[in-house]
C-alpha cells in the first residue's frame, strides 16, 4: 500500500470452549478475563464459551499504523458482548501523535457493565527536550439493567498529565511532569466525586564515567477528598529515591544502593487468628493454661506442617498517625582476580576469596525530627515515635566457592523486627553467626561441619508471657556418599544447647542430640524421591506448654523423638507433574 511502504494484515479467528475443560495453568494473559468484569467467582461456573477475534492492521513501522480489534465473546449468562481496540500511531516530522482506545460492553446476569479506556498521548522530539501532553481515561461501571442503578466499578478516573524530557541519547536525562486525576465511584446507584490529586515529580539521572549510574527521583502529591460522608482528611505526601548502580576493578566489586523517604498515613493494625485446613495456615494454638479459650499469647509460629492451622489476619482500625519512613537497600559483591588463584604467596591466598553482603532497613515512624525522619541510621528513637521497623545485615564470606574438594564459608545474620499494633509493641530480633567447612577425600565422599551461635530475642509489652531470650549454640558434622548423579545417601549428628537467658525468665534449657540419615535418588528429567529420617533426644528443663517452651523444643517433647519425611516427584508428560509428600513424627 502506498507505494510498498505500509502492509496490510489481518486474521479472523473463532475459538470455543467446553464446559467440561478444565486447565492445569493459565493459558490467557492474566488480564483477560478482568477486561470482561468477570471475577474468580463468576469463572468457577462451568459454562461452554464461544469467543470470536478480527482484526485488520495497516502498519508502516510503531510510530505509522493503524489497528482495529472486535472481540464476540459469549459465556453462558456471565459474558454476552463485544469488546472493540482502537489503535493509531502517526508521525508528522518532529511531532508524535498515539491514541489507544479500548472499549467493552457484556450482560452478565442481568448486570451490564460497560467500560471505556483511553490514552492519548503526543509529544514533539527536538534534539534536546521532549515537551508532551497525555490524556488518559479509565471508566468501568457495572448497572443494573433493569433500572440502570449502578452497583460496581473497577476503576473510574480521568488525568491530565503534562511533561518534559530529555532525549534518549542525553548523557544527563532529566524529566519533570505534573498529573492532574480524579477519581470516582459508585455510591447510591450514581457515580459520585471520590478524590482530587495532583502529583509533581522531578528526575534526574547520569552516567559517572563508564561503569556507574545515579537516579534522583522526587515526588509531591497532594490528594483533596470529595466524599461528604466520608471523613477520610485531606493527604499531602513528599517521596525522595535515591539508586546508584556501580562496578570497580573490572567487575570485581559490585555495588547497588537504594534509599527512599517520604511520608504517608498510616492505619494502626489490630490482628486475629482465623482457623484454616491443615497445613494451610502459619501458626499453631497451644491451650496454655487449659482454659479452651484462644488467648493471642498462645499462638505460636508452626515449625511442623501438621500444626499449621491457623493464620495471621491484620486488621485496619479507623485511627490513622501521621508516619515519615525511610527505606535503604544495599548490596556488594567483592570477588578476587581468578587469576590472582595461580600465584604463590599471600596473592594466591587472597585470589580464592569472595564475599556476598547486603543490608536492609525500613523504618516507620512518628518524631518529625530532621534526623530521625532522613536517616536510616538514627538511634535512640524512642518507643511512642516508632510504628514499624525492619532491619536485615547479611554478610558471607567464602573461601574455595567453587573448589569441588575443599572450602569453607563464613556469615553474619543480624535481623530486627518491631511492630505497632492496637495493644502495644512486638518486637522479634535474632543474629547469628556460623562457620561451615567442606571436605571431599575423594570424589564420591564430602565431609562437612556446621557451626552456629544464635541468639533469639522476642519481646511484647502486652504480652508479656512471651517474652523471652534465647541463647544457642550448635554443631552439625556430616558425611555423604554420592557414587553416582543419580544417588546420594548423607548421614548428620547434630549437637545444641539453647538456655532462655531472659533476665525475668526461669532458665528454662534444652540439650538437644539428633542423628539423621538423608536419601536422594533422581533419574534425569524423569523423578526425584527425597527420604529423611530423624532421631532426637531432647533433656529439657522447664514448662513444656509456653511459648519459650515451644521455641527451645523446636514444637518437638521431651525425650525421644522420631521425626521422618518421604517426597517424591513424577513427570508424567510436559507440563504435568505428580508429587507426593509424606511427613510424620
Amino acid at each position: 500500500i502506498a507505494g510498498g511502504r505500509y502492509f496490510f494484515s489481518g486474521s479472523l479467528t473463532y475459538e470455543y470452549t467446553s464446559r467440561f475443560f478444565n486447565p492445569i495453568d493459565r493459558f490467557r494473559y492474566i488480564e483477560f478475563d478482568r477486561d470482561w468484569s468477570l471475577s474468580n467467582e463468576d469463572l468457577s461456573v462451568s459454562e461452554e464459551d464461544n469467543i470470536l477475534n478480527f482484526d485488520i492492521e495497516v502498519k508502516k513501522d510503531q510510530n505509522n499504523l493503524l489497528k482495529y480489534k472486535m472481540v464476540r465473546r459469549k459465556r453462558g449468562q456471565m459474558a454476552d458482548g463485544f469488546q472493540h481496540q482502537f489503535l493509531l500511531a502517526k508521525s508528522l516530522g518532529k511531532f508524535q501523535f498515539r491514541s489507544d482506545l479500548y472499549k467493552m460492553n457484556s450482560d452478565q446476569l442481568g448486570n451490564r457493565s460497560d467500560w471505556l479506556r483511553w490514552t492519548l498521548d503526543t509529544y514533539y522530539q527536538s534534539k534536546w527536550l521532549v515537551p508532551g501532553y497525555r490524556y488518559q481515561v479509565d471508566r468501568n461501571e457495572i448497572s443494573v439493567t433493569s433500572n440502570d442503578s449502578i452497583v460496581g466499578s473497577a476503576m473510574h478516573y480521568a488525568a491530565h498529565n503534562f511533561y518534559l524530557r530529555s532525549s534518549d541519547s542525553a548523557k544527563t536525562r532529566f524529566m519533570v511532569d505534573l498529573t492532574l486525576r480524579e477519581d470516582q465511584l459508585p455510591q447510591q446507584g450514581k457515580i459520585v466525586p471520590e478524590d482530587k490529586s495532583r502529583t509533581f515529580r522531578l528526575g534526574l539521572g547520569t552516567d559517572i564515567g563508564a561503569n556507574q549510574r545515579l537516579d534522583l527521583l522526587f515526588t509531591y502529591r497532594k490528594l483533596q477528598n470529595l466524599r461528604t460522608v466520608d471523613v477520610t482528611q485531606d493527604e499531602e505526601n513528599i517521596t525522595t529515591r535515591l539508586d546508584w548502580q556501580g562496578n570497580f576493578l573490572d567487575r570485581h566489586i559490585i555495588g547497588e544502593l537504594n534509599y527512599q523517604a517520604g511520608n504517608s498515613r498510616e492505619l494502626k493494625r489490630d490482628f486475629v487468628f482465623i482457623q484454616v485446613p491443615t497445613g494451610e495456615g502459619t501458626h499453631t494454638w497451644r491451650d496454655e493454661n487449659d482454659d479452651g479459650i484462644q488467648d493471642l499469647n498462645e499462638f505460636y509460629l508452626a515449625l511442623n506442617p501438621d500444626e499449621r492451622n491457623y493464620a495471621k489476619i491484620f486488621l485496619p482500625t479507623d485511627e490513622y498517625v501521621l508516619a515519615f519512613g525511610n527505606t535503604l537497600n544495599f548490596r556488594l559483591n567483592l570477588e578476587m582476580p581468578r587469576h590472582w588463584r595461580n600465584n604463590p604467596g599471600i596473592k594466591g591466598l587472597l585470589g580464592r576469596f569472595s564475599s556476598q553482603t547486603s543490608l536492609n532497613i525500613q523504618r516507620k515512624l512518628t518524631d518529625d525530627n530532621i534526623n530521625q525522619r532522613f536517616s536510616p541510621f538514627a538511634k535512640n528513637i524512642e518507643d511512642e515515635d516508632l510504628i514499624a521497623s525492619k532491619e536485615q545485615f547479611r554478610s558471607t564470606w567464602f573461601f574455595n566457592r567453587s573448589n569441588a574438594k575443599f572450602g569453607f564459608d563464613f556469615g553474619v545474620l543480624k535481623l530486627k523486627n518491631k511492630q505497632l499494633l492496637m495493644d502495644g509493641f512486638e518486637a522479634r530480633d535474632m543474629s547469628e553467626n556460623h562457620l561451615n567447612i567442606r571436605y571431599s577425600p575423594q570424589k564420591a565422599f564430602m565431609m562437612r561441619l556446621f557451626s552456629a551461635r544464635k541468639t533469639k530475642q522476642l519481646t511484647s509489652d502486652f504480652l508479656e508471657s512471651r517474652n523471652y531470650t534465647i541463647r544457642e549454640q550448635a554443631l552439625s558434622p556430616e558425611i555423604a556418599w554420592q557414587p553416582t548423579n543419580h544417588f546420594r545417601i548423607s548421614s548428620k549428628y547434630s549437637m545444641a544447647d539453647r538456655k532462655n537467658i531472659f533476665t525475668e525468665g526461669d532458665g528454662e534449657s534444652a540439650k538437644v542430640r539428633a542423628f539423621s540419615l538423608d536419601l536422594r535418588h533422581s533419574k534425569v528429567q524423569r523423578s526425584t524421591l527425597n527420604a529423611n529420617i530423624t532421631f532426637t533426644k531432647i533433656d529439657f528443663r522447664g514448662q513444656v506448654n509456653t511459648a519459650v517452651g515451644y521455641e527451645l523444643l523446636q514444637a518437638l517433647q521431651p525425650g525421644n523423638n522420631i521425626l521422618w519425611s518421604a517426597n517424591w516427584q513424577f513427570k508424567i508428560a510436559a507440563g504435568l507433574q505428580l508429587q507426593v509428600q509424606y511427613d510424620g513424627r
